[in-house]
């Protein structure tokens, strides 16, 4: 199984189980909720040998090979999700940044790092994982709507990756519209892919 297809997996997961648990769907609920079901979805495909949570760029720059990380992507961030391969647990195949339900605006920072991570390094790839819900009078508003909010992340991502060495790859999924009494609510599940052109 892909690492994106795992990723799809964990945001239905934790989209389906938060409604389960909390009564609400998960825009409602953190955000780590739904990266702690995107890594638990992840280890069970057996993508990788280790998987951190919360883990310092730095870290991930020097283990890939990089050298110290480009002042501009903040040298004491951390990104959601690294996933770690080898006998010695020391490469990195790829990390993941996670959103939920903000404005695709907000995540060029995210795209930046992303962006950063996969130029520097050998064999990282960059992931995106995102997830926002929306209620609208009919169902294909409520649709058309979270289109367009997966367009447009595709949009911040390849603005920010203009560099022709980086190639993005977009794919969502977005469920069946409910109706909730006048109104109708769906959910996006999107994953961006960044990776190195061959």
């Amino acid at each position: 199984m892909s690492i994106s297809r795992s990723i799809f997996y964990g945001i239905e997961e934790a989209h389906n189980s938060y409604s389960e648990m909390a009564g609400t769907w998960l825009w409602e609920g953190c955000e780590y909720y739904l990266t702690v079901l995107i890594a638990q979805r992840i280890k069970l495909a057996k993508i990788a040998d280790w998987i951190t949570l919360e883990e310092p760029v730095r870290n991930v720059y020097f283990q890939s090979g990089a050298g110290a990380p480009n002042i501009d992507i903040r040298i004491n961030g951390r990104v959601d999700i690294a996933l770690w391969e080898g006998d010695d647990g020391m490469t990195v195949p790829a990390v993941i940044e996670v959103k939920s339900s903000v404005s695709p605006s907000t995540c060029r920072n995210d795209f930046k790092r992303l962006c950063r991570i996969v130029t520097k390094t050998n064999k990282t790839e960059g992931y995106f994982a995102y997830y926002c819900s929306q209620e609208k009078p009919s169902e294909d508003n409520v649709i058309s709507w979270l289109e367009k909010r997966a367009e447009d992340l595709k949009n911040e991502a390849e603005i920010i990756t203009m560099d022709k060495t980086i190639k993005v790859v977009s794919t969502y999924e977005i469920t069946k519209p409910e109706k909730f009494g006048d109104t109708f609510s769906s959910a996006l599940f999107a994953v961006i892919r960044l990776h190195k052109v061959k």
